[in-house]
């Protein structure tokens, strides 16, 4: 069954890479958001210089123990004619995604 939603993720740079949701400290950047078949792409980069991105390295590349991804978004009403003319019903900002341990 075909998604009836659009991503609309903008430019990497809007989407903030977080650790457990926390807007204080930015861990790392998106490279990359994309939609594809399966969802959501992304490529990302944690930024080692900060110590939440030392530790999130840590934590998910050699223990596991941060395994999980949740995106932060926001759903966008789309006109009528929109909706109509293209079978869209809503459109997703993605102003976040964070590297979590339990994703839901």
């Amino acid at each position: 069954m075909r998604s009836r939603s659009r991503c609309n993720a903008g430019p990497p740079a809007r989407s903030r890479c977080l650790r457990q949701h926390d807007p204080e400290e930015p861990i790392g950047i998106w490279l990359d958001l994309a939609e594809d078949k399966k969802g959501l792409r992304a490529k990302g980069k944690l930024i080692l210089d900060t110590v939440k991105g030392r530790e999130t390295h840590a934590l998910n590349a050699r223990a596991g123990a941060l395994d999980g991804l949740s995106i932060g978004f926001r759903t966008v009403r789309i006109a009528s004619i929109v909706r109509r003319a293209f079978g869209i019903s809503k459109r997703v900002d993605v102003p976040e995604i964070s590297i979590v341990t339990v994703s839901a």
